[in-house]
């Protein structure tokens, strides 16, 4: 018996990709779309005739999201209208084959299209050659091996059909299959990737398949996106209810602050989107998905499936799409060159922190390991030259200009922020015990006793030992990513967050044997305890 595609948990994971992307030619409902395509000739595209409605619905979605972001800093909003915003926000961005047909009219060298013969079957596949792209996708064959799962993802590749079944056909397979086993999955688990950005959030390569892509999501439909792999279950649950409280998540999803690859949840965000419309149909693939011209016989068949389907019932054709990862790759590099050429002592910090930011979320720089300094004082803090590269010394050059801007800014912050504490005191106005400068998310300092392993704020002694790095608001990874070393020597902890940044950290560590080295803690100890002071004694004021 073929198995039910949703009876597993992951059997939907995923890659792909875009920054600037170029606007969406249709943002109508499913149902007009397909009917709309069906009328548009033997290969069933549609050229640039919507761009300019498109560009205007892309202008109002802007503005729309911006005032409901603002509302948000006010009023929390909803699970709903959170799940609108982010609905809205990958419709305008997911990449659609009507822009690539639009492309490839207009002689786009970044799109090209061929065809492949494939049983008989003239197979349309678009080579993208560095075009920007941003792409919902999911591995069909994800799960390798034996066992339940592996067992669903071989018959779903091998047999398309079992995709498309309907949710009644499906909870009946499961029912025969299982006996009633919960393993009725009615979600899509995917990944959201962008071309110009997060590229390394991708399952897949060499070792799968097949790759199924979405051009668009539908209302209602995305239940939870989540950073890392959500580990969920493949049933919707709790009726159905959104589980999203980020109305920004897709830019976080792009940006510096999002996990790396070699963080222990995983190098791809997971995007989970019901199956099965009102009526029960299940969601089709807009296009499959392939890299670096590897074509597979699971790829082909799937897409001779979908012609077939085209034919005898009309909507769309679901080609396939191959991505040249090496044009991707070298437009990253040149990016990153300029803005790495940009850098210098003349910037201001928030200049060259917009700078990284930017550099930080390219995929390929992510890839080869390039950060910002997270720590300063030791000898081991002191980069060894001799073995580096023309980029490693060129990249060690601007991550020092970028940690002196950054300390000296913080140093001048905390100056200003001890002024203000100490004005506000002295008219006897309590602050907000979360009070930061306006043009911070986030801004904390902490000093670490290496004797009495305590971490010390601006509220006091905190817990003893490791536990005390989470006191401070930092996660694991988070630990493990500063290198910690709490019983070397004394530190200070600063960490802070722009508005339309990412995060900065970084320890200060003590070192009485490099008179260099100590400078920096020398420099910061004092100020430190004197905003510590100031806080505390701003804050006595509620009790009198």
């Amino acid at each position: 018996m073929l198995l039910s595609p949703i009876s597993i948990p992951d059997l939907n994971k995923t890659m792909d990709k875009n920054p600037e992307l170029p606007n969406k030619t249709s943002e109508s409902t499913a149902e007009t779309q397909w009917s709309e395509l069906e009328q548009l000739g033997e290969d069933g595209f549609q050229g640039k005739s919507e761009l300019t409605a498109a560009q205007k619905e892309q202008e109002s979605f802007e503005e729309s999201r911006e005032d409901a972001l603002e509302d948000n800093k006010e009023e929390h909003l909803d699970g709903r209208q959170i799940q609108e915003i982010v609905e809205r926000e990958l419709n305008s961005r997911l990449l659609a084959v009507e822009q690539l047909e639009a492309e490839v009219k207009t002689g786009n060298p970044q799109v090209q299209k061929r065809y492949i013969t494939f049983e008989g079957k003239e197979i349309p596949v678009y080579d993208l050659n560095g075009y920007p792209y941003a792409m919902l996708t999911t591995v069909v064959d994800y799960k390798k091996g034996s066992g339940r799962d592996a067992e669903t993802a071989r018959a779903v590749t091998e047999d398309p059909a079992i995709w498309l079944q309907t949710q009644e056909e499906t909870q009946r397979s499961n029912e025969e299959a299982f006996k009633g086993h919960a393993a009725r999955g009615d979600v899509i688990f995917a990944s959201y990737s962008n071309s110009e950005k997060n590229r390394e959030t991708v399952v897949g390569g060499e070792d799968y398949d097949l790759t199924y892509g979405w051009s668009r999501v539908e209302k209602g439909s995305i239940i939870e996106v989540n950073a890392n792999d959500s580990r969920g279950s493949n049933v919707i649950g709790e009726n159905g209810e959104p589980r999203l409280d980020d109305p920004d998540i897709i830019n976080k999803l792009e940006g510096a602050d999002r996990p790396r690859e070699f963080n222990k949840a995983g190098d791809y965000n997971e995007v989970i989107e019901k199956r099965y419309s009102e009526d029960g149909t299940a969601k089709p693939p807009d296009y499959i998905v392939v890299r670096n011209g590897r074509v597979t016989d699971a790829a082909k068949r799937h897409a001779k499936f979908y012609l077939e389907r085209h034919e005898r019932y009309g909507g769309p054709i679901v080609p396939i799409i191959n991505i040249e990862e090496s044009y991707y790759v070298e437009k990253d590099k040149e990016r990153g060159e300029k803005i790495i050429g940009s850098i210098s002592e003349n910037d201001d910090y928030l200049e060259i922190d917009k700078k990284m930011s930017e550099l930080l979320s390219i995929s390929q720089y992510r890839k080869e390991g390039y950060d910002t300094r997270k720590s300063i004082g030791r000898d081991i803090d002191i980069p060894k030259t001799d073995a580096m590269t023309e980029d490693e010394r060129k990249w060690l050059e601007v991550s020092e200009i970028e940690l002196s801007k950054r300390l000296d800014f913080a140093k001048s912050t905390l100056q200003e922020v001890i002024e203000k504490i100490e004005s506000a005191t002295e008219e006897e106005k309590v602050l907000p015990a979360d009070y930061k400068p306006s043009q911070f998310e986030e801004f904390d300092v902490a000093i670490h006793d290496a004797q009495k392993l305590l971490w010390e704020d601006k509220n006091g002694e905190g817990d003893r030992g490791i536990g005390s790095i989470k006191y401070k608001n930092l996660t694991d990874a988070e630990v493990s990513d500063l290198d910690v070393d709490l019983f070397s020597s004394n530190s200070i902890l600063i960490k802070f967050r722009l508005k339309d940044s990412s995060t900065r950290r970084v320890v200060i560590y003590e070192n009485k044997e490099s008179h260099d080295e100590q400078d920096y803690y020398d420099a910061f100890e004092p100020i430190v305890r004197k905003y510590f002071e100031a806080y505390r004694k701003n804050q006595e004021l509620e009790n009198h």
